[in-house]
């Protein structure tokens, strides 16, 4: 009994590092040193071009196959970045307007709660407080509004157009950049 245990634990270990060398070998990497130049190229272009995609009405900049970029570093690579800067000066002052509206609610539903649980005492506390607390969630919706604070990943500066514009004009300066034809993709 002792040598057919024996035997089996032996036969799973010779199987076991036998698979382990076949798989090693099916799966090294090796250099392929037989590339044209112009197959050279193109690898470059496909590991650097840009694309977006769509996908349930939410738009993403990838760059090569999967490294997502910002509208800023889109816009960067084409050197109009500018564009950027202008249009989140517009988006930072609307969020400072709309973050100090919901700041402001917030306190207004804190100091009608105090009123209503009667903390201060005031003639009315019912109405008074019921009425800060309902203003001060309304108030802090109206800021949410204008500047949400959970913000949509999806978040884009520039429109969906302007990005493909913007990756057509970067990918047809990669190609002239790695000799590759025009109408190429």
């Amino acid at each position: 009994m002792f040598k057919l245990r024996t035997f089996i634990i032996a036969l799973c270990f010779t199987f076991i590092f036998n698979n382990i060398a076949l798989a090693d070998n099916m799966y090294r990497y090796e250099e392929q040193k037989d590339l044209t130049p112009e197959q050279v190229s193109i690898l470059k272009y496909k590991m650097e071009r840009i694309t977006i995609r769509q996908e349930f009405g939410k738009w993403t900049i990838t760059q090569g196959i999967n490294t997502d970029l910002t509208d800023v570093q889109l816009l960067k690579l084409i050197n109009s970045e500018h564009i950027a800067s202008d249009r989140l000066k517009g988006v930072e002052s609307k969020q400072n307007i709309g973050a100090a509206i919901s700041i402001a609610g917030l306190a207004l539903a804190v100091i009608g709660g105090i009123v209503l649980s009667n903390i201060i005492k005031i003639e009315n506390n019912t109405y008074y407080g019921a009425g800060g607390i309902a203003a001060g969630v309304v108030l802090f919706g109206v800021g949410n509004v204008i500047s949400p604070i959970v913000n949509d990943e999806n978040e884009h500066v520039i429109t969906v157009e302007e990005a493909k514009n913007a990756a057509q004009k970067y990918n047809t300066e990669l190609k002239l950049k790695l000799h590759l034809k025009k109408d190429m993709d």
